[in-house]
């Protein structure tokens, strides 16, 4: 590592993991030489040996470096990717699953969507999706007319209301001090995590898409996702409560905020989003704040 330090802060959660959590820190080792990186564990609260894994690779490389929660306890994946954001030192953030792998140019390929561009501030892709139930795989582009790129606001209205099929936490790369700008990853349930984090992240700057498939992204049936992707009544659950989150949250963050509440209101349909101004304002005026060590979210005993 230069003694400037790194230019990429990966930052890889973990709760018992430990069947998957070494095959993704060698995908992190695989990367093409000259992208300087860092490499941060995050244990959540592990009970298995996949906290001993991180212990041994932490002690064999000088990149990588192994954190807790103070409680020691599982406290979620947005205080788990919070934690890592707090000790970040890469200009740039990319999040990996402990179940995912990457491609050896992954790293290499979004540093160059970002690079000269100040007003992208996030950089994201496709991913295939390797389904351990029945062996299939598929990949899911992020958006038909990849490779571009495209307003936050658009961005954000799209993860909201469809339009995208949003990218997993493992296929992107953001600006730190953005993400940090916005508030840090918004705490919430374990499902939506990543679509409130890309919501509050893009209105800050434009987002590149990219067409590439540089991330293979795991679905198990223990898993969140697996275990809600078939029930349709808790996902509608789910995406009530991201409607719910997201008016108060959008009408803190400014004119972006109100245009992406605004367009998003008129398409949803929704009491939430379709609350008068005044009212919003008067309820939820407070501005946003980083707290890398007080975002909460609820526990999980998967991330992937």
């Amino acid at each position: 590592m230069s003694p400037a330090g790194p230019v990429i802060s990966v930052v890889l959660p973990f709760h018992d993991e430990e069947p998957y959590l070494r095959g993704a820190i060698e995908s992190v080792r695989a990367q093409e030489v000259g992208v300087e990186w860092e490499l941060i564990l995050v244990d959540d609260g592990s009970s298995d040996a996949s906290h001993h894994i991180a212990v041994r690779e932490a002690d064999r490389d000088e990149r990588i470096r192994l954190l807790r929660h103070r409680s020691g306890t599982n406290e979620g994946i947005a205080a788990s990717r919070n934690l890592g954001l707090d000790h970040a030192r890469g200009r740039y953030v990319c999040p990996l699953d402990a179940d995912d792998r990457w491609e050896p140019d992954k790293l290499a390929r979004q540093l160059r969507l970002l690079e000269g561009r100040p007003e992208v501030v996030l950089a994201c892709g496709p991913a295939r999706y390797l389904h351990q139930s029945d062996g299939t795989t598929e990949v899911r582009q992020v958006t038909p007319s990849a490779p571009t790129t495209m307003a936050g606001t658009t961005f954000a209205r799209r993860v909201l209301c469809g339009g995208i099929n949003p990218p997993t936490p493992s296929a992107v790369m953001f600006r730190a001090d953005a993400m940090r700008s916005a508030g840090g990853v918004p705490s919430g349930p374990d499902l939506n995590e990543d679509r409130r984090t890309w919501v509050a992240l893009c209105l800050g700057g434009r987002v590149a898409i990219d067409d590439r498939v540089t991330v293979h992204y795991t679905v198990r049936s223990d898993s969140v996702y697996g275990r809600l992707r078939g029930d349709p009544v808790a996902r509608r659950t789910l995406r009530r409560a991201m409607y719910r989150w997201a008016g108060p949250y959008l009408a803190r963050r400014g004119w972006r905020g109100w245009v992406v509440l605004a367009t998003a209101g008129l398409r949803l349909g929704t009491n939430r989003l379709r609350t008068t101004p005044r009212r919003i304002r008067r309820r939820f005026g407070r501005p946003a704040t980083y707290d890398g060590h007080r975002l909460h979210s609820s526990g999980s005993s998967s991330h992937g």
